[in-house]
């Protein structure tokens, strides 16, 4: 029984999972309906479909644009780090700072390492919390 709850504690909550490659998502991109996928599935997905198409809804989509979903990709390095040693899987990055991709973001932490006082700020959010839309208009 212990066995069987601790597999289930190292299982990745739902929204740490790109819906297109049932994979815990590296660069988590949010598209233009709102949608968050990995930058690796919805690439692929757009470029097989002509018109580009939103994989929940079905409608097309009204920019190719992907934004990076920086708090998202943060909370899964937070998940990976705790639960690195629990499997001994190693943490992907394996840096303490994680560096954020500039472009369209601006601020100071476009192109540069995130600070200690941002991971402190995120690190009390939950997956629900970012998904409930309590970080719309700080990024």
């Amino acid at each position: 029984a212990a066995a069987a709850a601790a597999a289930v504690a190292r299982e990745p909550p739902p929204q740490f999972v790109c819906p297109i490659t049932h994979e815990v998502m590296d660069d988590p991109c949010l598209t233009a309906d709102g949608q968050c996928y990995s930058r690796e599935g919805i690439e692929m997905w757009m470029k097989a479909r002509s018109p580009a198409t939103s994989p929940a809804t079905g409608l097309v989509l009204t920019s190719q644009t992907l934004t990076p979903n920086i708090a998202l990709r943060q909370l899964i390095e937070q998940w990976r780090e705790a639960h690195s040693g629990a499997d001994g899987a190693a943490a992907a990055g394996g840096s303490d700072d994680l560096q954020v991709e500039g472009g369209g973001h601006g601020g100071a932490h476009a192109g540069g390492a995130v600070s200690a006082s941002s991971r402190r700020a995120l690190s009390g959010l939950t997956p629900a919390d970012l998904l409930g839309g309590q970080l719309a208009g700080r990024y």
